[in-house]
């Protein structure tokens, strides 16, 4: 069931076109993020989508009805909003901020009833904010006024949620609980959700349907998933190729330039990948090899690696590969061992360290026994220490 219906929406502000020709559909109990660049025209939509801004050309329709036909009460009873603008209530406490989500529903004198009480406790115990009830608004963390301000847009019973970058401010723990929040009422009390995120990684894995959207116009809309791939994020973000890993949903920097210090990382099992991040953070050039496709190393090293030596398979590891990590390892001035497991599967990358160690490469290693005596070490600044005292 269609609730809400944006369809070729023209917008912007004076003679200004800021979207041209947008078209959204939100159902029943769906978690619906708009995704894009700054200026892409994501908030714009979402003034429309409130009645706070006329379009110049196309509607935008709730429950089929023009939001425009709607008197600010009777919207506000179907369409709530938590927006990225500061709110000042002066001097009210948290319980008073909620309740004025309950004005829609109020007679003449807006005088609340026995239910309107009720459904403003309702509303902070929702929100896990029923323990600040008392406190001046002012006083709270952002976390915390982000929470008292969805139990506001709640009380006032909406069918449609619009949230503007809720997660923006917050710290790590509140993104988390905002997400888990939103994802509740789309699930349990069936809320259309419609929110911008600047976040790509967050959206990935809180929304039911994302529309990229770029200078004003949908690039694409669909399941996470499929619209936020590594070539579509690059194209609208203009990232550079590989820094977005559609898998993960993150974005990795990347080697910034060609080191003149060149080390060899000899990896597998997920166990390199932070360490491949963490030297090429140092600006160094790092090598690895030799990985499986299928390993979670070779994702990432891909990304911030110079070169990564790789293989569908042990057995497609052919000795043009091995001799090609022969002669970086040759070139490096030293050898990394991350510490994987020793095993069957990567029996090639314990030969390598042993034709590190004849070729009198210093190594460092991150296990107690190293395959061939090397230079242990447990933490990176240990690694670090060992490094900056070869590389002087």
């Amino acid at each position: 069931m269609r609730i809400l219906e944006v369809r070729d929406l023209r917008a912007g502000y004076g003679k200004r076109i800021v979207v041209d020709g947008v078209s959204i559909e939100v159902r029943k109990g769906e978690f619906l993020c708009i995704v894009g660049p700054n200026g892409a025209g994501k908030t714009t939509v979402l003034r429309c989508i409130l009645g706070l801004l006329k379009p110049m050309e196309g509607a935008v329709l709730v429950n089929g009805k023009s939001v425009y036909e709607y008197k600010p009460r009777e919207l506000a009873k179907r369409v709530s909003a938590v927006l990225t603008e500061r709110a000042d209530p002066g001097m009210l406490r948290v319980w008073e901020v909620v309740a004025l989500g309950r004005y829609p529903h109020t007679g003449p004198l807006s005088r609340m009833s026995e239910r309107d009480l009720d459904i403003v406790e309702e509303c902070l115990e929702l929100v896990g904010a029923r323990h600040l009830r008392n406190k001046l608004f002012s006083e709270l963390s952002d976390g915390e006024r982000q929470k008292v301000l969805i139990a506001r847009a709640l009380a006032q019973e909406p069918r449609i949620l619009v949230l503007d970058e809720p997660t923006t401010f917050l710290d790590l723990r509140h993104r988390i609980e905002i997400a888990r929040l939103l994802r509740k009422l789309a699930r349990e009390k069936r809320i259309s959700i419609v929110a911008t995120m600047h976040d790509i990684s967050l959206a990935m894995r809180v929304c039911d349907r994302v529309v990229l959207v770029k200078e004003g116009h949908v690039v694409a809309s669909g399941f996470p998933e499929d619209v936020l791939t590594e070539d579509m994020v690059s194209e609208v973000y203009e990232l550079p190729r590989g820094a977005f890993d559609e898998d993960t949903g993150c974005v990795e920097l990347g080697p910034e330039k060609e080191g003149e210090r060149a080390v060899f990382v000899v990896g597998g099992y997920g166990t390199a990948a932070k360490l491949c991040r963490f030297l090429a953070r140092q600006g160094l050039r790092v090598s690895i090899g030799i990985l499986l496709d299928l390993d979670i190393d070779y994702r990432l090293c891909m990304r911030v690696a110079h070169r990564v030596l790789h293989a569908p398979s042990p057995e497609a590891i052919d000795s043009s590969v091995i001799e090609e990590a022969a002669r970086l390892i040759e070139s490096s001035e030293a050898v990394i061992d991350s510490g994987f497991p020793l095993s069957d599967v990567y029996r090639h990358n314990e030969e390598l360290l042993r034709y590190a160690y004849e070729m009198e490469i210093p190594i460092a290693c991150r296990r107690r026994s190293g395959v061939v005596p090397c230079h242990p070490f447990e933490s990176l600044s240990q690694l670090a220490s060992f490094l900056s005292r070869l590389l002087l």
